[in-house]
């Protein structure tokens, strides 16, 4: 088992020994007991999330970034998807803080939060509700994560996704991206003509890969639900065939038909007690305000008005007769300051807060990166604090800081200098050149002195010729 490598401890300075140890008790039994060496917790979970508990809280498991293909056919919410995969749109290519094309992910891992633990128990205390009664059922509208931005929300949505269907007993709705559904981006309709308001949206190019990936993770479950026809057009004996007839229609039908079979399903999914279903939403509250669609006197359309978000972000008891609702608010962008629901239970007067990282999370996820040749500096008790200090915990910026070993610059201790690391494997060795993953090739990597120094060799050339 992989231990936390002793940070500190006797050699440290006296003045960081005596930030992090308590005054000494003058007695024999507690100076023997002080002077006894403490056994250090386990450092790494089990890589399986079915079988973490409680006393799991600190840990790092393990993850397999093409077992979360299979598993996560929607993608990963949140920037884990981009440090494990890459960009995932193409308005994520424009960004200028590209911090994830740094991070390297030959072994990448998770911390397990204390919010993590609490959610998994209590979704499996609710999926035991009224089993053995022959009447299950979910009272409850479900959990909402709230808490500064990059504290970590969508992570613990992540685990949480990524233990419900390990089990194989829940029926996952995952939303990874809900903003994107109230952001005017793709193929979208509008439910009433020309001549009206136009402010009913449709999203039928939301819909389709929606229902598609749904189905992908929920493959055998999908085919014992059965299907509801409400409003759409289609004869199918379970909602996996109402998706299989969508996808066999010509484009033109499918924009047609895709937001009526969308909400024929997710009320076939509502009304049926065989499966707990489980709905996992990202930026919830992108849901919840003013969409950036417009009607026909250009005016912004709320979200209530955007059919597939008014559909998803139902938070009530009686949303599913046997689910629950687990969501993660967005505290950066233009949805930022939305507020989530108020909590419906009398007993919780607010939603659950996701904390920052503490100094030892900080110290152990380090120590795991170090471990893994992840991170290339030696981890210290000096290195801990100005982590803990700069970063206030936020576990996107530890990260990032982690990634670009920004505290390191100039010590020459980077992965080019030490000749490993993924980037020096992609350059062959080349101590200057650059990878380029547009092109698959490795190209010459120019200082700034250089390029002022061949500046200054061109302009020189050309007085020469004009002399």
């Amino acid at each position: 088992t992989l231990l936390v490598r002793p940070v500190g401890g006797s050699s440290a300075p006296k003045f960081w020994r005596g930030l992090s140890e308590a005054a000494a008790p003058h007695s024999e039994e507690a100076e023997a007991e002080v002077a006894a060496p403490q056994k250090e917790k386990p450092l790494l979970a089990s890589p399986d999330p079915r079988v973490h508990r409680a006393d799991d809280v600190g840990k790092i498991y393990r993850i397999d970034p093409e077992e979360l293909k299979k598993i996560f056919p929607e993608g990963l919410c949140g920037e884990l998807h981009n440090v494990l995969y890459g960009k995932r749109t193409k308005e994520e290519d424009q960004r200028n803080d590209k911090w994830w094309d740094l991070v390297l992910k030959d072994a990448p891992g998770i911390l397990i939060r204390k919010q993590a633990m609490q959610l998994i128990s209590s979704l499996y205390c609710l999926s035991k509700n009224g089993v053995k009664k022959g009447n299950p059922r979910i009272n409850t509208a479900g959990f909402l994560l709230d808490g500064a931005s990059g504290s970590g929300k969508s992570t613990i949505l992540n685990h949480v996704v990524h233990w419900a269907r390990m089990t194989g007993d829940w029926f996952v709705i995952f939303v990874p991206q809900a903003h994107r559904l109230v952001s005017g981006l793709g193929y979208f309709a509008r439910r009433d003509p020309e001549p009206g308001p136009g402010k009913i949206i449709l999203n039928p190019g939301d819909a389709q890969p929606f229902l598609a990936h749904m189905v992908a993770a929920n493959a055998d479950k999908a085919k014992k639900i059965p299907f509801i026809k409400n409003i759409s057009q289609f004869e199918a004996a379970n909602i996996a065939e109402a998706v299989q007839q969508l996808q066999a229609l010509s484009t033109e039908q499918r924009h047609a038909q895709a937001m009526d079979c969308f909400l024929d399903v997710l009320d076939s999914i509502r009304v049926q007690t065989e499966f707990p279903v489980l709905l996992a939403i990202d930026e919830f509250n992108s849901l919840l305000g003013t969409s950036l669609y417009m009607d026909y006197q250009l005016k912004l359309i709320p979200c209530k008005d955007v059919e597939i978000a008014a559909a998803l972000a139902r938070f009530t008891p009686d949303a599913f007769a046997r689910g629950v609702t687990v969501g993660a608010s967005t505290r950066t962008g233009q949805f930022c300051n939305i507020p989530l629901p108020k909590p419906l239970s009398k007993q919780h007067n607010k939603h659950l807060i996701v904390d920052n990282y503490s100094r030892e999370d900080i110290k152990r996820y380090m120590t795991y990166l170090y471990n893994v040749q992840n991170l290339f500096t030696p981890v210290t008790e000096d290195l801990v604090d100005y982590m803990h200090f700069t970063t206030q915990g936020r576990a996107r910026i530890v990260e990032e800081y982690c990634g670009c070993e920004v505290f390191n610059h100039g010590l020459h201790n980077l992965p080019k200098t030490k000749q490993v690391g993924r980037w020096y494997r992609l350059n062959e060795g080349g101590p200057d050149t650059l990878f380029d993953p547009r092109t698959g090739k490795a190209q010459r990597f120019y200082t700034h002195m250089e390029l002022r120094a061949a500046r200054e060799a061109e302009e020189a050339r050309k007085l020469a010729e004009d002399a």
